[in-house]
């Protein structure tokens, strides 16, 4: 199984944080890296990430921002970039894929929570980079990443993770 795991800019802006990808095949790290907001932009570079992908695994929307309604819709603008092509990439490249890839969605909660052994989430709860990058190293043996790049490494692990539990406990039935 392809996996293509991203970790969207929190705006569409060029002062906004970058957007992290990670690629994994069968399981195994591939590659990663950080992308700017003029490349999340070029519609080619996502399409060339997404082409060989089964299942794009994206962070989801975080549910903590109030009434911040601009920052919101900038989070929902940068998932639509990555999730309306995944799901209709069959229909624009029917040469390439007869299917839809798969779009699941990861809260933040759920992966900072597995990452960090049982982090606490809610209000005042700050990301734990320190441990996020301990567990990137310990697993992946990566040290030098930007933080959105160990975000995505980290939501693709977590997926893989829960995939692997879904599926041995489908097979003991």
């Amino acid at each position: 199984m392809k996996v293509l795991s991203v970790d969207p800019a929190s705006g569409i802006s060029r002062g906004a944080s970058k957007t992290g990808y990670a690629y994994f095949d069968d399981g195994q790290l591939v590659t990663s890296a950080e992308l700017t907001f003029e490349e999340v932009t070029d519609f080619g570079i996502r399409r060339e990430l997404l082409a060989f992908a089964d299942v794009l695994v994206i962070e989801g929307q975080a549910l903590w921002h109030g009434p911040n309604v601009k920052v919101m819709r900038q989070q929902g603008d940068s998932k639509c970039l990555w999730t309306v092509l995944a799901k209709d990439f069959h229909l624009i490249y029917p040469d390439q894929r007869k299917t839809p890839i798969q779009v699941i969605e990861m809260a933040p909660q759920v992966w900072m929570k597995a990452v960090n052994r049982g982090w606490k989430f809610g209000k005042g709860s700050k990301r734990n980079d320190d441990a996020i990058r301990q567990y990137v190293k310990a697993r992946w043996g990566i040290s030098d990443a930007g933080p959105d790049e160990l975000a995505a490494i980290c939501i693709g692990g977590v997926f893989l993770d829960q995939w692997k539990l879904e599926n041995a406990s489908d097979k003991n039935k």
